[in-house]
């Protein structure tokens, strides 16, 4: 008996484990970030009451279940949802500890001399210091002396042909 094309990839798993947050529990997460600064000045009931519950994906061992009077899956979800609060890179980035002289490699550094000299070049370039700086502002000097001149033949011209 043969097999069709693509029969054996049918039911694979591939994929069934990925999660992706709707917008609502997006909303909660930075809701709950957002409060937390401001949850310090509230009562314990308040805090308790204010606070949105995170919905989490289910785990891949556990069957997904909606009881609530669970109380050791609560708990047992504390202590996980501190953990992946700390390993989570998307979190708010800790300030960076600055340890001092950083070295650069010599791409990085051949990059930032060039960028450095760029910038002095066109410095130097606007104030008109370098020689093809002076050479440029000098030929544009010559043709608004020639555009001047002709302007001014031009206008002899019309003034001739206006009185004859």
């Amino acid at each position: 008996m043969q097999r069709k094309r693509g029969s054996s990839k049918k039911y694979t798993a591939k994929g069934r484990s990925r999660y992706v947050a709707t917008e609502e529990e997006i909303i909660a997460r930075n809701a709950e970030v957002a409060g937390s600064g401001s949850s310090e000045e509230l009562t314990d009931e308040e805090a308790e009451e204010s606070q949105p519950q995170v919905l989490r994906p289910p785990r891949r061992d556990e069957p997904e279940n909606d009881d609530d009077d669970s109380s050791e899956e609560d708990s047992s979800d504390d202590s996980s949802s501190s953990e992946f609060e700390i390993c989570n890179p998307n979190r708010s980035a800790r300030p960076i500890e600055k340890t001092g002289v950083v070295e650069l490699s010599r791409r990085e550094r051949e990059e930032l001399q060039r960028q450095n000299f760029e910038r002095q070049k066109m410095t130097l370039m606007a104030q008109g210091k370098l020689k093809s700086a002076q050479a440029d502002l000098a030929r544009l000097a010559e043709i608004r002396k020639q555009r001047e001149a002709a302007m001014a033949r031009k206008m002899e011209q019309m003034s001739l042909k206006g009185k004859d």
